[in-house]
């Protein structure tokens, strides 16, 4: 894959998101990323954006990342861009269930550094 040009995060956790742009900025200062709160506002925002990759933690509010990634599952269509659960869950289940959506191309363990974030980045084929 080559370097991604829009990110999407979604996580509900505001610190997370700072520091997660903050570290994305060092791997690439110039990509856009954008942000929900939960999958349910993804869900509305990928209707009409769609962004190179996608970050999603599991466990938010109104939507959680697995009730997500099954409403992306039901709708049967490629979605074009990979998905990186980044979680603070180390639940070997959790890990076990990701690797059921073909979509799902990591599993990162929070906290996120600029390592992980490189990898996942820029060595996505």
């Amino acid at each position: 894959m080559s370097k991604p040009e829009k990110i999407l995060l979604v996580d509900d956790d505001d610190i997370y998101l700072f520091i997660a742009g903050k570290t994305i900025r060092k791997v690439l200062p110039d990509i856009d990323i954008a942000t929900c709160k939960n999958g349910k506002e993804a869900i509305q925002r990928l209707q009409k954006d769609k962004p190179n990759i996608l970050f999603l933690d599991l466990n938010m509010p109104v939507m959680n990342g697995w009730s997500f990634l099954d409403e992306l599952k039901k709708k049967e269509q490629e979605l074009g861009f990979p998905i990186i659960i980044v979680t603070s869950s180390i639940d070997y289940d959790d890990k076990e269930r990701a690797k059921s959506f073909d979509f799902v191309k990591g599993y990162i363990e929070k906290p996120l550094n600029e390592s992980k974030m490189q990898e996942h980045l820029l060595s996505r084929n």
